[in-house]
C-alpha cells in the first residue's frame, strides 16, 4: 500500500513536471515574439515567469528525488516512463527554440549596434557641417 501511495505521489510530481515544461515551451514561443518585436519589458517578464517555472520544476525534483522511472514496476512505471518520454521530447523542443531565441537575440542586438553607430556617425557629420559664422571682410572696408 505504501508503496502504491509513493508511486502515486512519484506520478504525480513527474505529471506536473510535465506540465511546467509545457508552460516553458509556450513561455518561450512568446520569447521569440518578443524578440522579434523589441518587446524589452514583455521579454523581461517571460524570463520572470519562466524562471519561477524552472525554480517550482527543481523543487518538485527535490521532493521526488527520482532521476529515471525504471526501477518502478506495472501501470505507475508504465505511465512514469511515458510522462518522462513526454518531459525529454519537451526539454528538445526547448533546447531547439531556445538556440533559436538565443541568435535571434544575438542578430537584434548586433543590428541595434550597427544602428547607433550609424546614428554616431551621422551626428558627427553634421557637427563638421554646421554653419559658422563667417568672419567680416576686411579687404572690403573703404579707407
Amino acid at each position: 500500500m505504501l508503496a502504491n501511495r509513493q508511486e502515486s505521489l512519484i506520478s504525480h510530481r513527474f505529471y506536473q513536471k510535465v506540465v511546467y515544461l509545457k508552460e516553458i515551451l509556450e513561455f518561450t514561443n512568446y520569447e521569440h515574439r518578443a524578440i522579434e518585436e523589441n518587446k524589452v519589458s514583455m521579454l523581461n517578464e517571460i524570463i520572470r515567469k519562466k524562471q519561477n517555472l524552472m525554480r517550482k520544476i527543481d523543487r518538485l525534483d527535490k521532493q521526488s528525488q527520482v532521476d529515471s522511472c525504471e526501477g518502478l514496476a506495472g501501470q505507475a512505471g508504465n505511465q512514469l516512463t511515458n510522462l518522462e518520454k513526454q518531459a525529454r521530447g519537451i526539454l528538445s523542443q526547448l533546447a531547439a527554440l531556445e538556440k533559436k531565441n538565443e541568435a535571434l537575440l544575438r542578430e537584434k542586438m548586433q543590428s541595434s549596434k550597427e544602428e547607433l553607430d550609424s546614428l554616431q556617425n551621422h551626428r558627427k557629420v553634421r557637427q563638421v557641417y554646421k554653419p559658422y559664422k563667417p568672419m567680416p571682410r576686411t579687404d572690403l572696408v573703404a579707407s
